[in-house]
């Protein structure tokens, strides 16, 4: 992955709509679980297939964070994480 660390804190998700930014940061926030709001994340393969480029939020949590803020969101949103776990795990292997 590449700029997904900022100061202690990891990329969760990538979010493209307000209405996901308030759910997650709710669910965050109910498990006191401490994110910022990245703005302006470009994500150029969905630009690609859209043929335009769509500027999103990344959230961010702490490391240690991580693994408990994602089950929880896949618990109440059901977003899938795998894809970011690949990523991750093949930024790892490098």
């Amino acid at each position: 992955m590449t700029d997904t660390k900022d100061n202690g804190f990891v990329k969760l998700v990538t979010v493209y709509d307000q209405f996901n930014v308030t759910a997650i940061g709710k669910i965050l926030d109910e498990l006191n679980i401490e994110y910022k709001e990245k703005h302006g994340s470009i994500d150029e393969s969905l630009a690609q297939i859209l043929g335009d480029q769509l500027s999103g939020t990344d959230l961010m949590v702490k490391e240690e964070d991580l693994k408990d803020a994602r089950k929880a969101i896949n618990e109440v949103l059901a977003i899938d994480f795998s894809g970011y776990e690949q990523e991750e795990e093949s930024e790892n292997n490098k």
